[in-house]
């Protein structure tokens, strides 16, 4: 429970983490869910006492609007990106098959989305809504997150392909010399 607070306060004293959740409720995605990088780098600068700036990475946005087409979703894609264009904003809907997201498929329940991102450290999504209210979807809990512990998912531990694409991952964000507490298990 104790690492569930802290993610609850650090959003919630999060200006930027604010703009962006007023920014999807103007949008009529209130139910989103903010997934993966920005909630992994936040925590971690946090931690380590750092800045974070999250205009420098993409948003991980996930939310189902089932009678969204892919042309409306296009749309609003464009839109968000062309209104709020200092964040690099990646809808997701988890209702259309997204050909350029082989993680996750047509229909599939958020949760399992996220259980399914290659390391569990990055398997967080996060909603605040317009109350201050935050929700938390960790598959694998919060423990990997804030004690520095970068662990396969395991989807990725389970296949040897995919363990090879999260260790080269790994290497490719380094992530273990922008952290260096970063234990890789």
């Amino acid at each position: 429970m104790k690492y569930q607070e802290q993610l609850e306060q650090l959003l919630i004293n999060n200006p930027e983490i604010n703009e962006i959740f007023a920014i999807l409720r103007k949008f009529h995605l209130g139910q989103a869910y903010l997934c993966a990088g920005s909630v992994r780098t936040l925590v971690w600068n946090s931690l380590m006492q750092r800045e974070t700036n999250l205009k420098l990475g993409n948003l991980d946005i996930f939310y189902n609007a089932q009678f969204e087409s892919a042309e409306e979703h296009q749309v609003l894609t464009t839109r968000l990106n062309q209104t709020y264009s200092k964040y690099l904003w990646s809808l997701n809907n988890l209702s259309q098959i997204n050909p350029h997201a082989g993680h996750h498929q047509n229909g599939q329940a958020l949760p399992d989305v996220i259980a399914a991102f290659p390391e569990t450290a990055s398997a967080v999504g996060v909603n605040l809504d317009f109350q201050g209210k935050v929700s938390i979807i960790a598959p694998y809990g919060l423990n990997d997150l804030f004690e520095f512990k970068l662990v396969a998912s395991p989807n990725f531990l389970t296949d040897s392909t995919k363990l090879a694409q999260f260790h080269k991952r790994v290497e490719r964000k380094n992530w273990l010399t922008t952290w260096p507490q970063l234990t890789l298990a």
